[in-house]
């Protein structure tokens, strides 16, 4: 059959429509994938925990009154619960990394808005050179979408403040 024949000029014409369908709809297949992952990134990013240490002060905790300690107060700041909070802090004398019990302590939720304190009573020789003390605090979480989310950040202690002051912090 000759190509100027109605009928193979007909099929030509859709196969080529075809293709250009097929075209046209993995294009819009590809915008729709982009769309819908921006949706869920503008969602998460709206509705996720952002945890981070809110201060890191000198205090005495109400269960010990005699004992002089430094609070970690960890603070949930976004629009809905820390789940599977989990923090490690790493504290430093001169550089050289002190023995606690803090490594990979779990807490079930973080509700926002709400104070999470963690306390570390240094010894007496410790409270006496604080300028050799540094901590580092790391932490991770998950939200609605059960992505996980973190936080760290590393602490000094600046003598002209009277108080631990961060060097870097990160939130993911």
């Amino acid at each position: 059959m000759p190509v100027t024949d109605p009928q193979v000029l007909a099929a030509v014409i859709t196969a080529a429509a075809t293709v250009i369908y097929v075209a046209f709809t993995a294009a819009i297949l590809k915008a729709s994938r982009d769309n819908t992952k921006a949706t869920r990134d503008i969602f998460e990013a709206a509705y996720r925990p952002y945890v981070s240490i809110a201060s890191v002060t000198f205090g005495r905790a109400k269960s010990a009154a005699a004992e002089a300690g430094i609070m970690f107060e960890f603070r949930n700041c976004g629009t809905v619960p820390a789940m599977d909070f989990r923090y490690d802090i790493t504290v430093a004398k001169d550089g050289k990394i002190v023995p606690t019990s803090f490594e990979a302590v779990s807490v079930l939720t973080l509700f926002p808005g709400e104070p999470f304190l963690v306390w570390y009573f240094p010894g007496r020789e410790e409270l006496a050179n604080l300028e050799a003390l540094g901590f580092s605090i790391k932490a991770s979480y998950r939200g609605v979408t059960n992505q996980r989310h973190g936080y760290e950040g590393h602490y000094r202690y600046q003598h002209r403040t009277d108080g631990f002051m961060p060097l870097n912090t990160r939130i993911e």
